[in-house]
C-alpha cells in the first residue's frame, strides 16, 4: 500500500509516466498504453459475450494479426483462449491447468515446487501476456510437469508391486 501512495504521490513525475504507467505528458488526452491494454481486454471480453461459441482458433492474440481481415488481440491469455474457443473450451483449458496443478501438487517429484510456483507465477504472466503462446516456455513447463506427474505414477506402482 506504501508503494502504491508513493506511485500516485509521484503520478507526474517523468520517471513514473514512462517506466511505470508508460505516458507521457504529451499523451495525457489521449489513448496511452495502458488504455490500450484495457480496451484490449474489455473488446475481448465483448467478444465472448457474442460469441459464447467462440471465433476460431487463430482469430485471437498474436497469430491472429496475420490475418488480412484484421485481427483481435487481448492482452490476455485467458480472454484469447475464449475469444478463439468460447466459453466451453476456456471452461475446459482451465479445469485442465486444474488437473495438472493438483497431480503435481500430489505428486512426490522434487521438481514440484518449482514446478508449483511457475505455475503461479504463469498464471499472473498470462493476465497481462501470451506467455503460453511462446514455445520455448510451453515446452519447458508443460515436458517438465509431464514428467513430474509421470515419474510419480511411476513410483506409485512400483511400490504396490512391493
Amino acid at each position: 500500500m506504501l508503494i502504491g501512495g508513493i506511485l500516485y504521490w509521484q503520478r507526474n513525475n517523468s520517471t513514473i509516466d514512462g517506466v511505470i504507467t508508460h505516458s507521457t505528458a504529451a499523451q495525457r488526452g489521449a489513448y496511452d498504453s495502458n488504455e490500450f491494454h484495457w480496451m484490449y481486454v474489455r473488446d475481448g471480453v465483448v467478444g465472448i459475450w457474442r460469441e459464447p461459441l467462440g471465433h476460431g482458433p487463430g482469430t485471437a492474440g498474436l497469430v491472429s494479426i496475420r490475418d488480412p481481415g484484421g485481427g483481435h488481440l487481448t492482452e490476455n491469455y485467458y480472454i484469447q483462449v475464449g475469444y478463439e474457443v468460447g466459453v466451453l473450451g476456456l471452461l475446459l483449458f482451465i479445469l485442465l491447468n486444474i488437473w495438472v496443478y493438483v497431480r503435481i501438487w500430489r505428486s512426490k517429484s522434487p521438481w514440484a515446487p518449482m514446478l508449483l510456483v511457475s505455475f503461479w507465477a504463469y498464471l499472473f504472466i498470462n493476465m497481462l501476456l501470451h506467455i503460453w503462446s511462446n514455445e520455448a516456455v510451453v515446452a519447458q513447463w508443460w515436458l517438465l510437469a509431464g514428467i513430474a506427474i509421470a515419474g510419480s505414477g511411476a513410483r506409485a506402482t512400483a511400490n504396490t508391486d512391493v
